[in-house]
């Protein structure tokens, strides 16, 4: 036996590990409209499921529900994916998110357990806008395994003229209210 050793603390492991724990003991909630408006407005970091298996781990800085609310719209008005199946978890993080970067720690660890799939395949980016008609995806891309869905009905725009701009913006605020049932 040795009268001397080498330790090294990891104060981002620690965390890390304080993190895994603490959203380990939460039980999912169904990702829904009345779920998110119950939430605080704070900084934090969450997960989200698909069918009661994790597949995305991420930050919200500084409104988790504001966060949530938009995977909420994106997987509203997605094929192959039932909103109803979806769900998260989430702690509220008080401290600088961009100085701890808790998403970091968390994405790092899952990945190397091969968990939070849709961290990795796209599920996150913004809107690539302009490029969105031309942009080339491999098969394992979320936007391939889970396309734009096409078929929803506008019934709320009245006709007349409008800017581009502004008719986008009232396609995009309603026309996911009513998905066209043939």
């Amino acid at each position: 036996m040795s009268a001397s050793a080498e330790f090294r603390l990891s104060i981002t492991r620690a965390l890390a590990d304080q993190l895994v724990t603490s959203l380990a003991s939460l039980s999912p909630e169904s990702l829904t409209q009345s779920a998110l408006e119950a939430l605080p407005h704070r900084a934090g970091v969450y997960q989200l499921y698909l069918a009661d298996k994790m597949v995305y781990v991420g930050k919200a800085d500084p409104s988790l529900p504001k966060r949530l609310t938009k995977h909420f719209w994106k997987l509203s008005g997605r094929e192959n994916v039932d909103i109803a199946d979806t769900g998260f978890t989430c702690l509220f993080v008080d401290e600088d998110l961009h100085a701890v970067a808790p998403e970091r720690l968390l994405i790092d660890r899952f990945k190397a357990d091969g968990k939070a799939p849709w961290n990795f395949n796209g599920f996150g980016n913004n809107d690539p806008g302009q490029q969105r008609d031309t942009t080339m995806f491999d098969s394992e891309h979320f936007d391939m395994i889970f396309p734009a869905g096409l078929d929803w009905c506008c019934r709320e725009i009245v006709a007349g003229e409008y800017s581009a701009s502004n008719l986008l913006s009232q396609v995009k605020s309603q026309c996911h209210l009513v998905k066209r049932q043939d």
